[in-house]
């Protein structure tokens, strides 16, 4: 098996694999320092509306050179539009392509005139920071409503007297400790200061979700501490996760150069790949200690290691990265690199499991057992070695590693060698009695196996019950903790320029034949028609593109981003009726959200329809069973509604909202939950596989169904509640992150990983195994000889 020969490889030449390793991975991040950052939102739905919109703003942009609205501070402009908004924000000067425009606002709680010199003196910082090319203004903050079609270079009607606006031409290379200080100063003079997109980007410390791992780290150090009981084995998970994912976000980095790769995607990726990279090495480990008591040889000992859970490991992550990537089945390229880009991290990770983890063990030979434990280990292989020298010549028929025994005739195909039967128990060192102790509670689960399976349906029915309710919308920066600068500059924005402008919308007007100037008739009837639309407070003057083909109009809602009258507004916009010759298309956030959300509805069933049938079918192989899979797709699914219930009741209904650093109820982004079942169904594999591989074990070993559900629960119950306790730890950890997205990830994979892990594969699952008896493994004979064969 190729799994067992990385591994072979792999503890024979561990000094050179550890090395190349720690090699790649210093390198990957090296060189993704280098080129920098370049993750961007690009969210575009092909064939939608808004991505027609883009189009036509695209032509606006292309040659124009008049001269640019002024754009609120916090009004980002939307992800899929490069033009969009070129008022303000990244609309770069005529042939300084590297060159970004953002407004700064600046507020007090009394007329902004008596601050004058604290404001003149942020003018003059933001001018002496690296990489800012200029500074103007400042200027009145007007309203949309009070300035919205004024002619050029009349005063501002109606303006905000306690705040003004700085607009900054900027590059890539910003200083953002010098930023920083600038701004802090100005706030310290009594101004309140809020930096518009791209410049708030470099604003921010980015140090939150580092602070997230290393708390989710030293959580698993103290799990895995309690759960080994010796400090160099708990190193083992954690040096080969970390090692993991440092080669995966470099690998990802230097894709990012080349494809568009959302900027969300490092932080989810991280903490899916620490928590799966240090479960399975954990499990490696586990294995690993069984294996040294049959051999002292380290390159053998690695080789049964992986003739077992390395197997597992690797059909566990193969899952996982498939089902994350089945995103691609939207169609749209942020949510393809959504899942593509954790999907390439957790194959990474990964890779570093099957290679790295393996090496690691050998190089750390029989310290991975507690202190404690190794004088009867060594004992052990004396009595294994006697007895071996007894039946040497029986024992000479004995299966290799690379091959399998026949089956049992019971048409569940053949049993993995190597698998551990052939070694005795393993040494008195706590597990003997944690093993009994599970094996208790297997058969007290499985005495009543249907009391078992309708306690564990309420429960899950409670849990799973608020998703009834959910509803997705748009999260914005209102949704951010108080005190953030993106919390800080919506807020400012809001406070002076109007809650909608932190939404503008665009309409792009395609134009047959074309307009030889912004008065055209059919320009003006778009323009009065979106002004009679209820809730929409201003409309800009048009612009039009240099070859009259095309224009764009900036209107400003009355509601914010996340507010449902601002999406009814894009509806309502889109009915309009236009004008002859001119073809009418809706953009900005809100709108693309909404075509993202239509996407979605439109193709989860595609997703939830190759998630389940591919796991499904790959659980058919590798366990030769029908049942089984049919058990394991139902109990996902399960563990993932639930998540979705306390996803809901945290976040929509604000539950406990306040704990996580929110003021209240949020808006959840409509890719979240396709996203979630993705990474969620994958993840809950994992233990399904390693639960399952043990029970047929035992199957094999005896041919009692009851037998090999409570020996396989009393091997494994303690290693998946450990596993899944810093799974838990880890998601949980990246809570402390201000992105409310970020929040709902960690809240509903902990949610999601302690459901499944306890619950799922603890209760239910053994009961329902229970209740099925031998049926759980059978396999029609003609099926079983069509289908390959693959040992785990």
């Amino acid at each position: 098996m190729p799994v067992i020969a990385l591994a072979r490889f792999s503890a024979r030449h561990r000094w050179l694999v550890l090395a190349a390793w720690t090699l790649v991975a210093v390198a990957l991040l090296a060189a993704s320092r280098v080129l920098g950052p370049s993750l961007a939102d690009d969210v575009s739905v092909p064939g939608s509306d808004s991505a027609q919109a883009t189009a036509v703003a695209e032509t606006v942009a292309a040659g124009s050179d008049q001269p640019a609205e002024d754009q609120p501070a916090a009004d980002q402009p939307a992800a899929d539009e490069p033009a969009a908004d070129e008022a303000a924000s990244d609309r770069p000067a005529a042939g300084d392509s590297d060159v970004v425009a953002s407004s700064v606002l600046v507020a007090s709680t009394d007329p902004v005139a008596g601050h004058q010199q604290a404001v003149d003196d942020l003018a003059a910082a933001l001018r002496a920071v690296d990489g800012v090319e200029e500074v103007t203004g400042p200027t009145p903050a007007t309203p949309p409503e009070a300035g919205a079609g004024r002619p050029a270079g009349a005063t501002a009607v109606g303006a905000d007297t306690r705040a003004v606006t700085l607009r900054v031409r900027s590059t890539e290379d910003v200083d953002r400790d010098a930023l920083a200080d600038a701004v802090d100063e100005a706030r310290a003079d009594g101004l309140d200061v809020g930096v518009g997109y791209p410049l708030l980007r470099d604003l921010e410390p980015g140090m939150e979700s580092r602070t997230s791992e290393v708390v989710g780290i030293v959580a698993a150090v103290v799990i895995l501490l309690v759960a080994l009981g010796s400090a160099l084995a708990m190193g083992v998970p954690v040096v080969s996760a970390l090692v993991g994912v440092a080669a995966g976000l470099g690998t990802l980095q230097l894709l990012g150069q080349a494809v568009s790769v959302p900027t969300v995607v490092p932080t989810l990726a991280t903490m899916i790949g620490l928590g799966v990279g240090i479960d399975y090495a954990l499990f490696q480990v586990v294995r690993h200690r069984d294996a040294l008591r049959g051999t002292p040889d380290r390159v053998e000992a690695a080789a049964v290691t992986a003739a077992t859970s390395g197997s597992a490991v690797a059909f566990a992550g193969v899952t996982v990265a498939v089902a994350i990537s089945a995103l691609a089945v939207t169609g749209v390229d942020f949510m393809s690199w959504l899942g593509f880009g954790t999907a390439v991290v957790v194959a990474v990770v990964l890779l570093c499991a099957l290679t790295f983890t393996p090496a690691l063990l050998a190089a750390a030979g029989p310290g991975v057992v507690r202190r404690r434990d190794r004088a009867a280990l060594r004992a052990h292989r004396s009595r294994a070695r006697a007895a071996a020298v007894a039946v040497e010549g029986r024992a000479g028929s004995a299966p290799s590693l690379g091959g399998g025994t026949p089956s049992d005739g019971s048409g569940s195909g053949p049993v993995p060698p190597g698998d551990g039967r052939t070694h005795q128990a393993p040494p008195d060192d706590g597990t003997a009695l944690d093993a009994s102790r599970w094996s208790a509670f297997a058969r007290l689960v499985t005495r009543r196996p249907w009391w078992s399976v309708v306690a564990g349906l309420l429960v899950l029915g409670v849990l799973a019950a608020p998703a009834a309710t959910m509803e997705l919308g748009q999260s914005s920066d209102g949704d951010r903790p108080v005190g953030s600068e993106r919390r800080t500059t919506y807020d400012l924005t809001s406070a002076h320029l109007g809650e909608g402008a932190n939404a503008t919308l665009l309409v792009a007007v395609a134009l047959d034949p074309a307009a030889t100037a912004p008065d055209d008739p059919r320009l003006t009837a778009v323009a009065t028609q979106a002004r009679d639309v209820d809730g929409v407070v201003a409309v800009a003057p048009p612009q039009l593109a240099a070859d009259g083909t095309a224009a764009t109009l900036r209107l400003t809602p009355e509601a914010g981003p996340a507010d449902g009258a601002t999406a009814q507004v894009v509806e309502e916009l889109r009915a309009l009726p236009g004008a002859e010759g001119a073809d009418v298309h809706v953009g900005g956030q809100t709108a693309v959200r909404l075509d993202l959300s239509d996407r979605i509805s439109e193709r989860l069933p595609w997703l939830i329809a190759a998630a389940v049938g591919l796991a499904a079918l790959l659980l058919v192989v590798a366990f030769r069973s029908l049942v089984l899979p049919l058990k394991a797709a139902l109990m996902d699914l399960l563990s993932v509604v639930a998540a979705y219930g306390v996803v809901t009741a945290v976040f929509s209904w604000g539950w406990g909202a306040t704990l996580l650093g929110l003021d209240g109820p949020v808006a959840i982004d409509a890719y979240v939950p396709m996203m979630l079942f993705a990474v969620l169904f994958g993840l809950s594999m994992d233990y399904e596989v390693f639960l399952l591989s043990s029970v047929r074990e035992h199957w094999h070993a005896t041919g009692d169904a009851d037998l090999a559900i409570h020996r396989g629960l009393a091997s494994t119950g303690r290693v998946i509640t450990a596993a899944a306790a810093i799974m838990l730890a880890v998601f949980g950890s990246f809570v402390r992150v201000d992105d409310p997205t970020i929040k709902v990830f960690g809240v509903g994979l902990a949610v999601a990983v302690a459901v499944d892990a306890t619950l799922v594969r603890c209760v239910l699952g053994p009961a329902v195994m229970a209740l099925t008896g031998r049926w759980s493994w059978w396999l029609p004979r003609r099926l079983d000889r069509v289908l390959p064969h693959v040992s785990l």
